[in-house]
Formats: C-alpha cells, structure tokens, sequence
C-alpha cells in the first residue's frame, strides 16, 4: 500500500501542473494518472511490453454536469471551462420526479 501511494505522489509532482495547463480540470487530472497507474501495474502483471486497452471510457461525476430542468438540458463541463448543452429527449413528466 505505501508504494502504491509513493507512486500516486511522483504521478502527481511530474503531471498534475502538465494536465493542468493543457487545460483538464483538477479532478480530472488526478483520475487521468490514477487511470494510468491502473493500467501500468495490470501491463506488468501480465508480463506483457505494451498495454492492451480494449475500450476507450469517460467517467463523468457530479462535477463534471450540471442538470436545468426548467429548460430540460444537461450541461456537461469540457477542457478550458467550456461547457456543452445537450438537450433532453424524454417526456416532460418524468423530468418531474428529478424536481426533489
């Protein structure tokens, strides 16, 4: 456990400021090297030379969205503080069960 948490902590002196000037948000960068860490340790527990990554994914928390509504949009927060609305597509009395 206490190389594990080294590791974390040379990730983050070496990426953290890089992520953060190409413009990912601070959450994200931690789960960026996090993610990376993942996948290093299950490269080298296969004995393999390269990772074999089947899937790209995305995780999305409360952070990362903010949900009208009134208006019935989702907006999803991008790179550099832009923000993208996706319109919802569903009736509007289900919308009403989120209300609370």
């Amino acid at each position: 456990m206490d190389n594990e948490f080294q590791g974390l902590r040379t990730l983050h002196q070496r990426f953290y400021n890089v992520l953060r000037r190409v413009g990912f948000r601070a959450h994200h960068a931690k789960q960026i090297y996090r993610v990376a860490q993942t996948i290093v340790k299950a490269t080298k527990s296969r004995s393999c030379s390269k990772p074999i990554l089947r899937k790209l994914f995305a995780r999305i928390d409360r952070y990362d969205y903010r949900l009208d509504l009134e208006r019935g949009v989702v907006i999803v927060k991008g790179l550099n503080s832009k923000e993208i609305e996706l319109k919802m597509l569903i009736p509007r009395k289900r919308l009403e069960k989120f209300r609370d």
